[in-house]
């Protein structure tokens, strides 16, 4: 059984937040990057620029978001929109403020994927224990393009070298999995794009 809760509250980040640039986490870079500028940033405003395709070919797309007035939303806006419940500012504030967003595209569909990397002087231990939250989080759907469908229980794995936690769903290629290399944090809505990222980081 899923749970369909979702938050659509616009999130306001704090001057301290304010991007005007970006560097990407990943080494080796997305096979596209593009910039969004969204009018009211909410997960109903970020999930409404990604459509949900497939491609024989897979691709990763980088995507930087930017609000009216041209700045990058930060870790802690865009966190704010997808797990509320698990990233409070608090929680938030633990991380660099520019994050990276993508979307993998394979035979299966498209899906989100985020990298974060922790803030330098910020307890790695504390904030693995927080982020276990995702496991009981209500907006996990906020994860997915589409619905992903009914869940199973959430399990172990190893991916390129990374301990993770997954759970599948009933959709074809749809699984949340997140995971610590190092002290960056990813999460993202399909293996596939999980295991993607962690080759693109290294």
């Amino acid at each position: 059984m899923t749970s369909t809760a979702t938050t659509t509250e616009e999130i306001t980040p704090s001057p301290s937040q304010t991007l005007l640039e970006h560097k990407s986490l990943f080494k080796t870079a997305a096979d596209v990057s593009t910039n969004i500028t969204l009018g009211i940033v909410s997960i109903s405003s970020i999930k409404g620029q990604l459509e949900f395709s497939t491609a024989q070919v897979p691709i990763l797309k980088e995507i930087i978001f930017k609000n009216s007035d041209g700045e990058i939303l930060s870790a802690s806006g865009v966190m704010g929109a997808f797990l509320p419940d698990v990233f409070s500012a608090t929680v938030s504030a633990d991380f660099e403020n520019d994050l990276t967003l993508a979307t993998y595209t394979n035979d299966k569909g498209t899906w989100p994927v985020i990298v974060l990397k922790l803030r330098s002087g910020s307890s790695l231990t504390e904030a693995k224990t927080t982020v276990q939250k995702i496991e009981t989080s209500a907006n996990l759907p906020n994860f997915f393009i589409t619905d992903p469908g009914t869940a199973s229980a959430w399990k172990n794995g190893t991916t390129e070298g990374v301990s993770n936690r997954y759970r599948t769903f009933s959709l074809s290629g749809a699984g949340l999995n997140y995971g610590w290399t190092g002290d960056t944090l990813v999460i993202s809505s399909s293996y596939a794009g999980f295991q993607e990222a962690l080759k693109r980081l290294r």
